[in-house]
């Protein structure tokens, strides 16, 4: 963004003179119809410290208290590496997995082979996925349904979701919260983790569109080995923000009746413009 410091060339320069030699150099730019590409490997580890239990505690929450029925069976939509349908299952739902990231899905297949849980992963498109079948409740979590940039993709992506719930069924879904996204603001940032071994430096640098309530963030990551830099992958992630009443009127033309909007993961906490992330809990309106 015009004035900002470039975080991108001072941190870049930081972590090359760290290391004693560069092995090997990898510029990679996946394109936003491939996020998730490369940086599929270093998924969990940067997100280890992201509270997932807390998040699925939220989610029963919503469950026990916005639920015509108990739901048995819920669909992960966007499930990534499997961070909240593993939990989810060893819970004693029947959790099924759809993600577009064919890494991200590898991942998340490990684990639950490792773990012995049971969950159907398919690799599919939010908006145009079938399964056949329906189930009692949905989630989107950790801004999924930001991936939609237009309108279209976003009536698509609800109208293919009321397809795949029974009546009454509820979905969950967290989003950028607009509000905030005005008020505060994208900035540069960076996040250091390493494993012992392996170091990752991420570094975003976002670009705000307001007129189209999009954000693209650009991504670069360095990945130091035993302190020498291996690679370096770059992504581009196009963010869609929305505002409450406009998720909620998306919602309630495909179909849905909008029973919470809160901030996330905070069940009785009321959305404000200080709330980064909203969740947004609809039912399916029974015929």
């Amino acid at each position: 963004m015009n004035g900002k410091r470039n975080v991108h060339d001072s941190e870049i320069g930081v972590y090359c003179r760290r290391t004693t030699r560069i092995s090997h150099v990898k510029e990679k730019k996946i394109m936003s119809n491939d996020v998730f590409g490369d940086y599929a490997a270093y998924y969990d580890l940067l997100y280890r410290g992201k509270n997932y239990e807390a998040e699925c505690d939220f989610v029963e929450e919503v469950f026990r208290r916005h639920a015509a029925r108990a739901p048995q069976s819920v669909l992960d939509i966007g499930c990534g590496s499997g961070n909240h349908a593993l939990p989810l299952a060893r819970r004693g739902y029947a959790v099924t997995g759809i993600d577009a990231s064919s890494g991200m899905l590898k991942l998340a297949r490990e684990k639950t082979r490792a773990s012995g849980i049971l969950i159907d992963f398919h690799q599919d498109d939010m908006r145009s996925f079938s399964l056949g079948r329906t189930f009692d409740a949905a989630v989107c979590l950790f801004a999924v349904i930001s991936y939609l940039p237009s309108n279209d993709d976003l009536s698509a992506m609800l109208a293919n979701v009321k397809r795949h719930l029974a009546p009454g069924g509820l979905l969950v879904i967290e989003s950028w919260n607009g509000l905030a996204v005005m008020k505060i603001g994208p900035t540069d940032r960076h996040k250091i983790v390493n494993d012992g071994k392996l170091e990752v430096v991420r570094l975003v640098s976002p670009e705000l569109k307001a007129s189209s309530h999009l954000c693209r963030n650009h991504y670069t990551m360095l990945v130091l080995e035993n302190g020498v830099l291996s690679h370096t992958i770059k992504e581009t992630h196009v963010m869609r923000y929305l505002f409450p009443q406009e998720l909620s009127y998306f919602l309630t033309v495909a179909g849905f009746e909008v029973v919470r909007i809160c901030a996330f993961p905070e069940l009785k906490k009321d959305l404000d413009e200080n709330e980064w992330n909203m969740a947004v809990i609809a039912r399916l309106k029974e015929m």
